[in-house]
């Protein structure tokens, strides 16, 4: 009778260790795929990283383009109002000059041609004179 009970609990003993072990083998394979699931995950998540940061890489590239293609439009911009300044500044150099001859051209329509070779020598000699006057004064 004792054998029997000491076999019966041996044989509980035996079940429950076997039951246990089943339960550890259940355990350790819904741990392992778990795992493999977030390994899973996280390679999704670097793939998805680094996508990102290939993304954000392309964007510097392109605002680096663009920053570069404003500062070259700017420069070209300056240079063309400089350009433009000096054309203006040459522009009305060439309207003072045109009005200064617009100005001598009345004097001369108004001065009476010589109607002889002795008027024409002395009206030689009164321009030549005003001149000379004229050099004294800017002088």
């Amino acid at each position: 009778r004792q054998d029997r009970e000491r076999a019966t609990r041996l044989a509980a003993q035996e079940q429950s260790a076997r039951d246990k072990t089943k339960e550890a083998g259940r355990l350790l394979f819904e741990a392992q795929n778990e795992a493999e699931e977030e390994r899973s995950r996280t390679a999704v998540t670097r793939a998805e990283l680094q996508c990102v940061v290939e993304e954000k890489k392309q964007a510097e590239v392109l605002r680096d383009d663009s920053v570069a293609k404003l500062d070259a439009e700017r420069e070209r911009s300056e240079g063309l109002e400089e350009e433009k300044r000096l054309l203006l500044e040459d522009q009305a150099a060439k309207d003072s000059e045109i009005g200064n001859l617009r100005a001598r051209l009345r004097r001369l329509e108004k001065v009476e041609l010589p109607k002889s070779h002795q008027d024409l020598k002395s009206a030689m000699m009164r321009a030549e004179a005003a001149e000379a006057r004229v050099r004294e004064a800017e002088g």
